[in-house]
Formats: structure tokens, sequence, C-alpha cells
């Protein structure tokens, strides 16, 4: 239909700015096309679609990956409906959770979606849709299967699937048992790029001694990392005013 066809002309544009590997392009110029796949074409859509799942599982794409855009765009707006409190960043630290509650109910659609997707596409919008088959197939429990998408985002090390590998590992999710220690290696793979969601729960992980023993001094670089690149959830757990913060404006 037209809001499928839209979701895909989105991934087109998304695609030119994998988080690991863009290209070419720097920082600058992938921002200003996620701004603009975010402005331009998945909030538009999201306004007449809310509940479709293809959409909603690439603005959390685009959260997770560019999480210093949230400020700029303010798409935490979106998000932030009936949340009482007094910060942005505790606000935005729900953001995941919220999305993952809108787009959970309706992701066997997008499980079909992004696999139609996948079986025509190739290079970095094939990493993408295989990566998105994988979010889609975890939310409709579906683990094992979304463990084995999960597993060749990681070997062209795709930082979000090597996050969500390490979770899934974490917690004994489509794997034969939990492996903290491979966890946190996964982690840390991920984390290389600066993959804003693999530091905090790198730093998480050092923070409780979870695969390795708790490291204070990692745990800090970790988080401080995660909260220079705008990730609301690091900000939080290191109290960082950073110039992404606001930390004195109130929402509620």
């Amino acid at each position: 239909d037209d809001a499928d066809t839209a979701a895909e002309r989105a991934l087109d544009l998304l695609s030119a700015c994998v988080c690991g590997a863009t290209d070419g392009k720097s920082n600058a110029e992938c921002d200003a096309v996620v701004l603009h796949v975010v402005r331009d074409h998945l909030r538009p859509l999201l306004a007449l679609r809310p509940d479709h799942s293809p959409a909603l599982v690439q603005l959390r794409y685009a959260r997770n990956t560019r999480p210093h855009l949230w400020w700029q765009d303010r798409v935490w707006d979106y998000c932030a409906a009936g949340v009482n409190t007094r910060t942005r960043q505790a606000v935005a630290s729900e953001v995941p959770s919220k999305l993952w509650s809108r787009f959970q109910p309706g992701a066997s659609h997008g499980v079909d979606f992004f696999a139609a997707v996948l079986a025509r596409s190739t290079g970095a919008k094939a990493l993408l849709a295989q990566h998105f088959v994988a979010e889609c197939l975890y939310a409709v429990g579906r683990q094992d299967e979304a463990v084995a998408h999960f597993r060749g985002g990681m070997l062209a090390r795709h930082p979000p699937s090597l996050s969500f590998l390490g979770y899934c590992t974490e917690l004994g999710h489509g794997v034969p048992a939990q492996d903290h220690a491979e966890a946190l290696r996964l982690y840390r793979l991920a984390a290389e790029s600066g993959y804003s969601l693999a530091l905090r729960n790198l730093g998480d992980c050092l923070k409780t001694g979870s695969g390795a023993e708790a490291d204070s001094a990692g745990t800090y670089s970790a988080f401080e990392r995660g909260a220079h690149a705008g990730l609301a959830e690091c900000q939080v757990r290191t109290w960082m005013p950073t110039k992404h913060s606001r930390l004195l404006v109130a929402v509620a």
C-alpha cells in the first residue's frame, strides 16, 4: 500500500547512512540525511498510520544510531505524551520502550515487509532490511530466527546487530544459554564505532561485573562516550550536561 511504499522510500535514504558504514559521507552529511528521513518521511507517515511498524522500527534506528539529533529535531515529543518528569533526559530515556510498545503489536507486518525488501535488495539496504527483520522477529517472539538474522549483521560488523545480539546473549534469548562474557565481547565490538546503545550496555555490564570484573573507570568511560553522543540513558547515568542536554526544561 501507499504506507509501505513510503516506508521503503525512507529505507532507501536511510541505507546511505548505515551505522558503521556511511560510504564516505561525513557525520554532518549523515545527520542531514537522517533528519530528512525523520522529518519528511517517517513522521508524516506515522501521523497517518501511528501503528505502522516498518516506519516505527526505522524511527527507532534513527534515534538509536544518531541520538544527538533527538534534541535538534524534538522527535522525543512524539513519544512523550503522558510522561510526567522534569528533565528531557528522563523523557528521552523512556523513548526506546515507548517506541517499542507502539511497534510491537504490528511487528508481524514488519517481518513480512522487511523480508520482502531483503529478498530483492543488496548492499547497505539489504543489511538494514536484515536487521529490521531480526528486530521484528524478536518482537513477535521468534527469537531463534531473530538471532540468526542478527548473526548475519554481526558478520558485516553492523553495530546495532552486534549490540542486539549481545542483548540476546546476555538474556539467553534465542541462544542455547546465557553467556555474559560473550555478551560483553559483542557490546565491546559494537561500541568500537561509538554506537551509543552498545556503550550504555557495556557500561551497565562493567558496572555490575557482568561478564568480567567490575570496572568503575571503564563504566564511566562508556557512559561518558554515550552521553557525549547524545544518548539520554547515558546522560542520566552520569548526570553529565552536554551540548545536547536540556536539564532545566520541564516537559510535564
